[in-house]
């Protein structure tokens, strides 16, 4: 005979990867007319694909624009379901990390692992707005400190 019933379970936060979870009363029914069993569910945490798990670290992509990655400053981003403060400090490459300590998943016996992002450069909204005048000013200046670099001559405060 054939048993299927539909029941919402709910996961408490800090749930670990194997934990098992036991619903009473939410099992088959028992024998002549007694009461149910209980359902014993495993969790398996499954990452999403923005996500690359090594145990209980997580890592993930961040966009960041390049003006802030240029100058470095507080960036907010929405990851895991929770608004992350985050300072990138200025010169931020692409491919650049930063690591949040404590911020990843959960074990057993509350241990944490940690969050590691790494900066994808994007353009920021504002760039199609500038004009004509702000874009040459913009070339000049990369054109100045890239002559700069070339000549090891140190930046002008």
């Amino acid at each position: 005979m054939t048993y299927r019933k539909s029941e919402t379970v709910r996961i408490p936060p800090g749930a670990w990867d194997g934990q098992r979870l036991v619903v009473e009363g939410a099992g088959h029914p028992g024998l002549n007319g007694g009461p149910s069993g209980d359902a014993i569910f495993s969790v398996v945490i499954a990452c999403g694909s923005a996500f690359r798990r090594n145990g209980l670290n997580l890592a993930c992509e961040v966009q960041v624009d390049f003006v802030t990655a240029t100058l470095g400053g507080n960036f907010e981003a929405q990851i895991l379901g929770r608004v992350l403060q985050i300072t990138i400090p200025p010169n931020a490459r692409a491919g650049s990390t930063i690591r949040l300590l404590r911020h990843g998943l959960t074990d057993r016996n509350g241990s944490r692992g940690d969050l590691t992002l790494q900066l994808v450069l994007a353009m920021p909204a504002a760039v199609s707005h500038l004009s004509d005048h702000e874009r040459q000013m913009l070339r000049e200046m990369f054109a100045d400190a890239e002559h700069r670099a070339t000549q090891a001559i140190p930046p002008r405060s």
